[in-house]
């Protein structure tokens, strides 16, 4: 007969303790593997095979583009053309980001700034998106999946709306003045 050595209270205690912390490994460990690569949202999903505004260029568009929209308080002006867009929601932290190019008249430019709230784009406005470009840097194209960075120089103005939990920035290039091209970035912090 085999005989069993008695437990004392510390390795109960120790062995509960690996227990309890290999199954938290286990619980994060499918988490994290189960939510994408842990820094952004999924990868494209029905919104990419539905949209067809979506940039193709860019994962991680699970979010409508009514929804984003929505949520960031934008509209697009009646008449836009060439909208190209890329909005993820982050399942982990809830969080949506959206950046988004469009053409519209100077009309609808007028729209976007009014129902946002953002100042009448400048010249010397210093962006605050990462990757943006700064006010002074030497002219150059859109850059990034499907142009949705701006292009720099100075027919390149910017606005953005500061001091909320989600900053808005906004970009126009009035190299067309009747057709001006727009781009949005926004952000939940």
């Amino acid at each position: 007969m085999v005989r069993l050595r008695r437990l004392r209270p510390r390795h109960i205690f120790l062995i509960g303790s690996l227990t309890l912390a290999a199954a938290t490994a286990g619980w994060a460990a499918h988490t994290v593997l189960s939510w994408g690569d842990g820094l952004s949202a999924q990868p494209d999903n029905h919104v990419a095979a539905t949209d067809s505004r979506v940039c193709r260029g860019t994962q991680g568009n699970n979010v409508d583009f009514d929804e984003v929209m929505g949520h960031f308080g934008l509209a697009l002006p009646d008449g836009s053309t060439a909208v190209t867009f890329n909005a993820t929601l982050n399942d982990f932290f809830g969080e949506y980001s959206l950046d988004l190019r469009f053409r519209t008249t100077p009309r609808g430019l007028e729209e976007v700034l009014a129902a946002t709230g953002l100042p009448a784009p400048a010249p010397d406005t210093d962006p605050a998106m990462g990757g943006w470009p700064a006010p002074d840097s030497p002219p150059g194209p859109a850059s990034g999946p499907c142009g949705l960075t701006p292009p720099s120089g100075p027919r390149v103005a910017f606005a953005q709306l500061d001091g909320t939990e989600s900053p808005v920035v906004l970009a126009v290039d009035r190299s067309d003045p009747g057709h001006p091209t727009v781009w949005i970035s926004a952000l939940d912090l």
